[in-house]
């Protein structure tokens, strides 16, 4: 009886521990539903600083923000806090998080929970849209239409997350929708003027020429070598004191050899000619001597001759000396005529450039969607640590440095995760990271560019941190490049 009883009392024992367990456990989960929230940047000197915009509230307008992204407000859309409309100014703060170091810096939390199973975000596109007055709100039955800069096209994966700033916890917020250049026509962008501006902006990009013209100049011609009288030449004889080519004006006929003899035919000196030209054809190395005229008969005829200016005696010497004068002019504008081209090409390659820049603005995506409130919204997508990173240790080159903090940021991927081991942890498989943190002293280091591919036999990676003596986002991104 004695062993039943005290089986009994120990079964007891237990479950009156159980109990009393269950009721700390739910107790603590209680005031951590209830604790407020508070966003927190990162770093005390560093935090995503927000874009200002005042707008007429009686009216619609569309703000575009320094990346490109819009926001569509239609007219009437704000009240005041006794909820009556506004129709004078608003003044509206916006700013958008591009990359791993905006999210990390801003403090905005990147962990999401579904189904009793805990999970990292990864950004596509995500913005901030208050008033200045906080007790401004957007008015019912309106909202405001947000197209946020993405390059991320996938549409499956990622869905719309707006934050819960009391808590901290994403609620799943409204399907976005992916807006290209192409589907820009989409009916909805019809609905206001200014996601109409949106369409109109997108679409005009599609008129924009992708020919790099190239700018014209003058290419120089070289003069033509005097040629020295020889016998057996046939020559004729032509006054060039009113030509056009000035190398043939100093002389008032000038005899030419003809270069072409089997077009000329016995008795072509016969013919009434009435039409005497003289023509170079740019860059060839001879004129050519034209005589238009009539037959015996009444009949047209047309006769052509290649033909180059033939010297004799001191008129040689003399045709010489001015074509030596004009060969060095030639070269001078050969010379000018490199410059031009050098300039040329810098101008076509920042065309080019200019012209990549444009592609890659039509090759924009924006994340598109309607809000009634204001807030922080994220466009996410999430996933399990586990699958997407590898353990792995460091070794710290300045091991004097003691870090407080210390975070990973993808370098090419909108995630980030909060480190709590400094020497051993969990690190992105894939492509490039930086470790960002705050050293005991508070200031801000990091060590870029690292890879689980440089791990070392011993599954180690080696680096070293550097101090960043920065007092803006701009600067530090600098120094992450």
């Amino acid at each position: 009886m004695k062993h039943f009883i005290f089986v009994f009392m120990a079964l007891a024992a237990l479950v009156t521990s159980c109990k009393k367990e269950q009721q700390i456990t739910h107790k603590e989960q209680t005031l951590l539903t209830e604790s407020t929230f508070t966003l927190t940047p990162v770093f005390k000197s560093i935090d995503v600083p927000f874009q200002e915009k005042i707008v007429l509230a009686s009216k619609a307008t569309t703000i575009t923000l320094e990346d490109g992204s819009f926001i569509d407000i239609p007219k009437d859309a704000f009240v005041d806090s006794e909820g009556k409309v506004i129709t004078g100014k608003v003044a509206l703060q916006f700013r958008t998080f591009n990359n791993s170091l905006d999210i990390l810096v801003s403090g905005i939390p990147m962990k999401y929970q579904t189904n009793g199973k805990n999970y990292m975000f990864e950004s596509a596109a995500m913005i901030e849209i208050k008033p200045v007055d906080p007790s401004v709100k957007i008015a019912a039955g309106k909202s405001l239409g947000v197209a946020m800069k993405s390059d991320i096209d996938n549409t499956s994966d990622f869905n719309m997350y707006l934050l819960d700033e009391t808590t901290g916890i994403w609620q799943v917020s409204k399907k976005d929708s992916l807006v290209t250049k192409e589907e820009a026509t989409y009916s909805y962008l019809d609905e206001t003027d200014g996601i109409t501006k949106l369409r109109d902006t997108l679409l005009s990009t599609e008129s924009l020429s992708e020919e790099i013209k190239i700018s014209p100049f003058p290419t120089p011609q070289k003069p033509i070598k005097p040629v020295k009288k020889a016998g057996g030449e046939l020559l004729l004889t032509v006054n060039t004191n009113g030509s056009h080519l000035e190398e043939l004006k100093i002389f008032q006929n000038v005899d030419f050899k003809v270069l072409n003899r089997d077009t000329y035919k016995k008795g072509d000196n016969q013919h009434e000619w009435h039409d005497v030209t003289l023509n170079r054809i740019r860059n060839q190395e001879y004129y050519w001597l034209v005589f238009k005229g009539k037959t015996s008969g009444g009949k047209d005829i047309t006769k052509k001759y290649k033909v180059l200016p033939s010297y004799g005696g001191e008129q040689y010497a003399t045709a010489l000396e001015d074509y030596d004068k004009r060969y060095k002019e030639y070269l001078k504008k050969v010379e000018e005529q490199k410059r031009q081209i050098r300039l040329e090409e810098k101008r076509i390659k920042e065309e080019r450039a200019n012209s990549a820049k444009i592609q890659k603005k039509r090759r924009s995506l924006y994340r598109y969607f309607k809000t009634e409130s204001f807030g922080i919204y994220n466009c996410d997508y999430f996933y399990n640590t586990k699958e997407e990173t590898i353990e792995f240790y460091t070794e710290v080159s300045n091991e004097d440095l003691k870090l407080s903090e210390l975070h990973m940021i993808d370098a090419s991927r909108n995630r980030t995760i909060k480190l709590f081991n400094f020497n051993r942890f969990q690190g992105f498989k894939d492509g490039e990271f930086h470790l960002v943190g705050v050293d005991s002293e508070g200031q801000i280091v990091y060590a870029k560019n690292l890879s689980t591919k440089n791990l070392d036999k011993n599954n180690t990676l080696s680096l070293t941190y550097t101090i960043a003596d920065v007092n803006s986002l701009e600067e530090f991104s600098k120094h992450l490049n």
